[in-house]
């Protein structure tokens, strides 16, 4: 028996028809207890709605059946194939959940499930699961706040479990040779580092970022911030835009520093060798999906399945004291940010650096190499980050030895 369906798709002025490459379609089914429900609200859902329409995608949500309370779904063979199309007699599987309650299981949609627990042989407490490229998610916050999480855990949870389906993993896939999951410069809610905290005010509470920049809590990538090689990392420069003290050892070191930076949180704790290249990632230029497939739909084809943050994972991330030269107050408080739909920003993130070898882009690892293009370029509320060197115009020339922010009509702030 349904329920009256939730159904949300965000119109925000006078849009263009999206292309069905450009319409992403889901139904939830969730699951309820005697004291407690999985549901989410249409705040939760609204919210990842909003994040999609910013980039020009139709998320279209269907918050259809309340469905039986399983405490854990168990697959009976773990670790061997599809966790979504393994059966079993004894326990209630995705599977079974999905043959009794899918209502488009020919139709190109996404199906998931908003339920407690799952065991796939690694432990329960896992925020959720999901097919890489596939059509299948699964968010499970059980072991979270109030057996279901906060509302920004659900929405975000949601996002970071259908970024899987469309094709997002935990880092860029352009980061190598070894990547953990909690990389600093990959500004996505895929990343265990701002999927439960925020994008944004995770990166203030670290002191990657000053307040009042464009980032904003609940997003995908765009893929503006700069490689890091860990090997060698400039604390001057940070991510591009702030200070960083890397090695945590209370100072502002001149020469390069060595420091995993992408195997825990905060970074101070990890005993990894920092071998890595870490890269930022353009998330929303990535996304596909291949749940229209043949083969997905009729789980002809067996998926990479990504299992996600554990609440023990998620605790010690809350835990993690800020560097030095955070504010601390930044990270005082609940375990996530509060869920809110911003305004849309007006303006863009963009970089300049006078010794850059090519014109560039205006990305961190593509800057502008010239100010007044970088100027003419920015739309009204942008934010653009001076990377130290000579800049020179028509009245002649000036050598800065500091980064410099400019925000705002005439605003500037000198990273001291």
């Amino acid at each position: 028996m349904k329920i009256a369906p939730l159904y949300l798709a965000l119109i925000v002025g006078a849009l263009t028809p999206l292309s069905s490459a450009q319409q992403i379609n889901v139904e939830i089914d969730y699951m309820v207890d005697s004291d407690h429900s999985h549901m989410p609200s249409s705040m939760e859902i609204a919210a990842v709605v909003d994040m999609f329409a910013r980039q020009g995608y139709a998320l279209n949500v269907v918050v259809d059946d309340a469905i039986p309370h399983t405490d854990i779904l168990r697959c009976n063979n773990p670790g061997s194939g599809n966790f979504f199309t393994c059966t079993s007699r004894t326990y209630t599987t995705f599977k079974e959940i999905k043959d009794s309650f899918f209502d488009s299981p020919s139709s190109g949609w996404h199906y998931c499930v908003f339920g407690h627990q799952y065991d796939d042989g690694n432990g329960t407490s896992s925020s959720g699961i999901a097919e890489l490229g596939g059509n299948d998610l699964l968010v499970t916050l059980g072991d979270f706040s109030g057996m279901t999480g906060t509302p920004f855990d659900r929405a975000a949870t949601f996002a970071h479990e259908l970024g899987h389906n469309l094709g997002l993993r935990h880092f860029s896939p352009n980061s190598g040779p070894v990547v953990g999951n909690y990389a600093p410069n990959y500004a996505s809610v895929m990343s265990y580092q701002y999927q439960l905290r925020g994008v944004k005010s995770q990166m203030e509470c670290l002191g990657l970022v000053d307040q009042d920049h464009l980032f904003r809590d609940l997003d995908y990538s765009s893929g503006l911030l700069p490689g890091l090689l860990e090997s060698t990392l400039a604390e001057k420069l940070g991510v591009g835009i702030h200070k960083v003290d890397w090695d945590c050892d209370g100072a502002l070191d001149l020469s390069s520093v060595a420091q995993d930076l992408d195997n825990a949180a905060p970074w101070c704790a990890s005993t990894s060798l920092p071998i890595g290249f870490l890269s930022d990632y353009n998330d929303w230029a990535n996304i596909q999906s291949n749940a229209d497939s043949p083969q997905v739909i009729n789980d002809l084809v067996e998926l990479e399945t990504i299992t996600c943050i554990t609440a023990e994972e998620a605790r010690d991330l809350q835990a993690a004291s800020p560097d030095s030269f955070s504010d601390p107050t930044l990270c005082t408080g609940g375990s996530s940010p509060t869920l809110s739909i911003p305004p849309w920003p007006t303006g863009r993130m963009i970089w300049v650096d006078p010794n850059a070898t090519a014109p560039g882009l205006g990305t961190g690892d593509s800057p502008y190499t010239s100010l007044s293009f970088a100027v003419s370029a920015a739309p009204p509320g942008s934010v653009l980050y001076l990377q130290p060197g000579t800049y020179t115009n028509q009245s002649g020339s000036i050598l800065m030895d500091q980064s410099l922010v400019l925000a705002g009509p005439g605003g500037a702030v000198i990273d001291p």
